[in-house]
């Protein structure tokens, strides 16, 4: 006759706990596809040039979901913050002018706003807007 043995009750409750947790833990961090809001996130600019070394902007949110924060995109991985207050309300405007930027910036290959959403407790960077592979002067 063989010998049956199941696994011991503690065991199986502690893998069942812990089965438990790591999903709790995965449902808790799920996002839906598109950074939670940055689909929602409508940029342009009226100004986005420099004149000197200082770098100014005029950017509009035309979407409906709030801007907490902006950087500046320099090439492919880089980020410089805006300083602060640099979100843009949903149908809001943000107007800065942001001296001795341009002197980081033209360093790089290109340009572009990056902005970054509430997405629950945390902020999700959104993808690159508004690119340029060159910063233009502004004309007026």
């Amino acid at each position: 006759m063989r010998s049956r043995r199941g696994m011991s009750p503690l065991i199986a409750t502690v893998l069942l706990i812990a089965f438990a947790v790591a999903l709790g833990a995965m449902i808790m961090n799920w996002e839906p596809a598109g950074g939670g809001g940055c689909a929602n996130v409508l940029l342009s600019s009226s100004k986005f040039c420099h004149t000197g070394n200082t770098i100014k902007l005029k950017i509009h949110n035309k979407g409906s979901q709030d801007v907490v924060k902006t950087a500046l995109a320099l090439g492919e991985e880089g980020r410089l913050p805006i300083p602060e207050p640099s979100g843009i309300p949903a149908n809001s405007v943000l107007e800065k002018d942001l001296p001795d930027y341009y002197n980081i910036v033209k360093e790089f290959s290109s340009v572009g706003i990056v902005p970054k959403v509430q997405s629950g407790k945390r902020e999700v960077e959104c993808g690159v807007r508004l690119p340029h592979d060159e910063l233009p002067e502004c004309t007026s």
